[in-house]
């Protein structure tokens, strides 16, 4: 078998290939997907939630009589009922104060005597006892999950990245042959995803074995040597990075515009769309 197309280690890697293969692939992708929506979803929910004024009310609190004012139905809904605002008026040591409450139900008829709570350290602070400090109840959180996911995805993407151009680095280049493939209970685009073990001989003449996946039937033919990169513990077939890496003169080749600009429109898409959902007002 002729010898490896890279030359041996350690290898330069131009910054346009290291960022296509540390946010290139599956994971990330889906991780910056999570991120645009569940970031959207907890921006616009959370921030309208009684968990961003719980530490209003985390102090002693006290109680007065107050008038309801006026109400108006806002333009959200929960559990397909509209959110609706109560603003009232009330009293403390001599100094009078208007304050907003929100809640679903039965709603207090204008001039109606409500009974207020009040921070006694701050009585600016305050809200209809019985109905919420806020659009949504501090429950809303749960949608935290979807944002916290993608960041955990994210962290476990990073890594993978990191190991990969770690392997291009310093790995050993060889040509392998396909010696066994094993279906695995993964499945992507509805196609059975395999682990691949690849046969090769190291420096030493030794034969060695790389495991690798994918659910592309092209990688499964085992008369066609494949660029394996090894290193103790960890490997790839450098065709199933993402990207597909190129080589020039025995050397990592840029990679090309455009397919490098594809690798950062959805970290933008995410971050633009968290953006706008902070300017969203109800």
């Amino acid at each position: 078998m002729e010898k490896p197309p890279l030359v041996p280690p350690p290898r330069a890697i131009p910054s346009s290939l290291r960022w296509r293969v540390q946010l290139g692939g599956l994971l990330p992708t889906i991780a910056f997907a999570l991120l645009a929506f569940g970031g959207f979803m907890a921006t616009v929910f959370v921030s309208n939630s009684e968990l961003a004024t719980w530490y209003r009310f985390a102090t002693e609190l006290g109680t007065t009589e107050g008038t309801a004012l006026h109400s108006e139905n806002t333009n959200m809904r929960l559990n397909s009922s509209t959110v609706v605002l109560v603003e009232f008026g009330y009293r403390v040591n001599g100094d009078d104060f208007i304050g907003q409450s929100f809640c679903q139900g039965r709603i207090p008829e204008d001039d109606e005597t409500v009974l207020v709570e009040y921070a006694l350290n701050n009585p600016e602070t305050s809200r209809i006892e019985g109905m919420r400090s806020a659009p949504f109840p501090a429950t809303t959180a749960f949608i935290l999950i979807v944002p916290f996911a993608a960041i955990v995805l994210l962290a476990v993407g990073y890594i993978r990245g990191r190991r990969r151009v770690e392997l291009m680095q310093n790995g050993t280049s060889a040509w392998g042959l396909l010696t066994n493939r094993e279906p695995t209970n993964t499945r992507i685009n509805n196609q059975r995803v395999y682990k691949l073990t690849f046969t090769f001989l190291d420096e030493a003449g030794r034969e060695q074995t790389a495991t690798d996946r994918s659910h592309k039937s092209e990688f499964f033919d085992d008369q066609i040597a494949r660029h394996v990169l090894k290193r103790p513990g960890r490997c790839c077939i450098v065709q199933l990075l993402p990207g597909s890496p190129k080589i020039v003169d025995e050397q990592w080749a840029p990679v090309r515009g455009i397919s490098l600009a594809r690798v950062f429109i959805l970290p933008i898409v995410a971050i633009v769309v968290i953006a706008l959902a902070s300017q969203v007002t109800f």
